[in-house]
């Protein structure tokens, strides 16, 4: 019976024995000092009866049937936002371990079913949903750490690449040319360049990249890559022209043949030392670029200056 109720508002009861709250701003602040540790001690009944939803009912992993019986129940308990939460969390749970579907086709499917019981046995809702919580945020620093070392060694490979570039200035290509050599029984696209080895380096292959266009078109015609094994090499400080016949099955087959306004601008990326091995590389794609520029914001972090 709660007393000192009494005075102003009777014995604090109904007639039917349930406790008599005050209800009005007036009636609170005339209430004794006891009433407002009454409305206290409702509040924190109504927590502790919300939270025993989730830690009284543990999952019963002895059997198959059980585990499901036991699982239903559990989510019978809850509001449709806390029950898609612990579905979400199950799901972690069981298959947090998981890294392809391949590893799903190598297990044993009645060992499983044992590691799923025995990984569920005896957890309560609020277990689950905090040890599913553990498993992404071990997730996430995994990934963290991941997205961090990609983004090291593509920065490397941009300040390398534009090292590179400083010095492949010096490789130059003089001269520049396309056409279709017609002259057998099919048309065969060539580039026919003139390049002059002005760096310390005997260059036995030699990688450009040509852009094929109309001057006042903004799109050009074809732009990629090609390279060109040098017979004997080309030694620092010399100069050779060779015509290069590309792949009609390429994208430089596809230029148009019927134009005579076409310009095609070709400069070295990368060049190999004698031994067949990258000298001096230059090369970081567009590829790079968008991979870097993807990582970067996925972690918030400014480009480099």
């Amino acid at each position: 019976m709660v007393r000192g109720a009494q005075g102003q508002f009777g014995s604090g009861r109904s007639k039917h024995g349930v406790v008599k709250l005050p209800r009005t701003l007036d009636e609170r602040k005339r209430c004794p000092m006891h009433c407002s540790q009454v409305w206290r001690s409702v509040a924190l009944l109504l927590v502790v009866m919300t939270a025993g939803c989730g830690e009284s009912l543990r999952l019963d992993g002895s059997s198959e049937e059980n585990l499901r019986d036991s699982i239903e129940s559990a989510k019978a308990r809850l509001s449709t936002e806390d029950r898609l939460e612990f579905e979400d969390a199950l799901k972690v749970l069981v298959f947090g371990d998981v890294k392809s579907l391949l590893d799903l086709a190598a297990v044993d499917p009645d060992s499983m079913q044992r590691r799923i019981r025995d990984k569920l046995d005896g957890k309560t809702i609020h277990e689950i949903i905090s040890d599913a919580e553990e498993i992404r945020s071990s997730r996430r620093a995994e990934q963290r750490g991941q997205i961090a070392g990609e983004i090291e060694e593509l920065r490397e490979k941009e300040a390398a690449a534009d090292r590179a570039r400083q010095k492949l200035d010096a490789f130059v290509v003089q001269r520049s040319r396309f056409y279709y050599d017609e002259s057998g029984y099919r048309r065969t696209p060539i580039i026919e360049i003139t390049v002059r080895n002005g760096t310390d380096v005997p260059v036995s292959r030699a990688y450009f990249h040509g852009v094929l266009a109309t001057p006042g078109r903004s799109v050009p015609w074809v732009e990629g890559d090609f390279n060109y094994e040098i017979s004997g090499g080309l030694e620092p400080g010399e100069t050779a022209t060779w015509s290069l016949a590309l792949d009609k099955f390429s994208d430089w087959g596809k230029a148009p043949v019927a134009r005579d306004d076409m310009v095609i601008t070709v400069e070295a990326n990368r060049i190999d030392g004698p031994d067949g091995e990258a000298a001096l590389d230059a090369r970081f794609t567009k590829r790079d670029t968008r991979r870097l520029e993807a990582l970067r914001s996925q972690v918030a972090e400014p480009p480099r200056e």
